[in-house]
């Protein structure tokens, strides 16, 4: 129980967690990377899936994962807050398409950061094209090599690369 209070007090969440209006929680399924996004305003949870066309099927599996997982955050957030803002009835599911292209399964995992980063509770505020997604690619290892505390030396045709001395 602690590694789940840490995600919502522990000393990497430096903000007030109830103060958020959007709460993503990324999930990996048969169909690859999917987000699924709490909109604490509109009662709305979207689920972004940008590696499927959704048949009706798995629009029914991720209804039922979105299910599960809220029933889950809903427990953490009664246990972990005296009085929470929002009540856990009556939300509503929306499927938003916001790419301009469906990506395969094993690109799912960068198009899933991509949405999580940039979706703003309508929309993308940075659409991830296939040209794009190498550039994203590049982006987010870029981040993970400069993540503060990373104590690794980088070969010099990576740093020339990345611009880093």
């Amino acid at each position: 129980m602690k590694s789940v209070h840490d995600q919502f007090f522990g000393k990497l969440v430096p903000y007030n967690i109830s103060q958020c209006r959007l709460w993503h929680v990324p999930a990996i399924l048969e169909s690859g990377w999917v987000i699924f996004t709490w909109d604490m305003l509109s009662k709305t949870i979207y689920i972004l899936d940008a590696t499927s066309g959704l048949s009706s099927q798995l629009k029914k599996r991720h209804e039922m994962v979105a299910d599960k997982l809220h029933v889950a955050l809903f427990a953490c957030i009664l246990n972990f807050f005296q009085k929470w803002h929002v009540d856990c009835s009556n939300w509503r599911k929306k499927f938003p398409f916001l790419m301009t292209s469906i990506f395969p399964k094993n690109q799912s995992g960068v198009c899933a950061l991509h949405v999580a980063r940039h979706f703003n509770g309508t929309s993308l505020e940075e659409i991830l094209t296939h040209d794009g997604i190498t550039r994203e690619r590049g982006f987010l290892l870029h981040q993970i090599l400069v993540i503060k505390g990373n104590i690794s030396n980088l070969p010099q045709t990576q740093q020339d690369a990345l611009g880093s001395n």
